[in-house]
């Protein structure tokens, strides 16, 4: 239990963190705001909600570590856990103080590379016999991890609109939906290779806010590409998590 506390403390400290941006938007809505109309890649607010289940995920991956019965499948996993606090405390950093949308995405890189560890890590949680509590503990990884590769869609194209794209050329409704398709393409994909249908919920998030941020911002082309991406995709992991559950009955 000692070498978890530590970490909890610090995984508590981050969440709290985000939380602050969370529910405090003026710490980053200068630079949303400013390129809302132009980014064609920016999703509704409502969807980075998804932040919340993530963090519960975290934090029971911190905490299951003291729990006799996990602690042996989780020890691989410490070490990126114990990684992931300092991260988002940087991410926060460079966000409010006003470091611009690369400096942020290139701590959000780090992020999503040690994401993808930490995910590789849980492996020993991905066995046809494991519990709620295995399965839970890694949708939540999975969750984490496509997430932050669904982050690159905004984030991305934010830095090159601060770093001197116009984005209109090509116009908006071009780049922005060969986005979403690349996106939607991305998610099945990565879900496929990690062998995680969560990672693929977290792109159907995505897409859906970008579907309807995009149709307020009146780029309905870009607006649809996202709908029917979020609904094909979404209608996709929902089969496979179907024929999973029917599996383990």
């Amino acid at each position: 239990m000692n070498s978890t506390v530590p970490v909890l403390s610090s995984a508590i400290s981050a969440a709290a963190s985000r939380a602050l941006v969370m529910n405090n938007p003026g710490a980053v809505s200068n630079q949303a705001e400013d390129q809302a109309y132009i980014n064609a890649l920016l999703p509704e607010g409502a969807v980075f909600a998804i932040w919340a289940p993530i963090y519960v995920g975290l934090l029971g991956l911190t905490v299951a570590q003291a729990w006799p019965s996990l602690s042996e499948d989780l020890k691989p996993a410490r070490p990126w856990l114990a990684a992931t606090p300092p991260l988002h405390a940087a991410w926060y950093a460079m966000v409010t103080g006003e470091q611009g949308s690369l400096a942020s995405m290139l701590v959000q890189t780090v992020m999503s590379g040690v994401a993808r560890q930490l995910h590789g890590s849980l492996d020993g949680l991905n066995r046809p016999d494991a519990d709620m509590v295995r399965r839970s503990l890694r949708a939540g990884a999975g969750l984490y991890v496509g997430w932050l590769d669904a982050a690159n869609l905004p984030g991305w194209s934010s830095a090159a609109l601060e770093s001197g794209w116009d984005g209109e050329t090509p116009p908006p409704q071009v780049w922005g939906t060969v986005g979403v398709v690349a996106g939607a393409i991305r998610g099945e994909v990565l879900s496929e290779k990690l062998d995680n249908p969560w990672v693929e919920v977290a792109f159907v998030n995505a897409l859906a806010g970008i579907a309807v941020r995009q149709w307020k911002q009146d780029r309905p082309v870009v607006a649809a590409a996202a709908g029917v991406s979020a609904v094909i995709s979404g209608a996709r992991v929902a089969k496979k998590l179907w024929t999973r559950w029917r599996a383990r009955k």
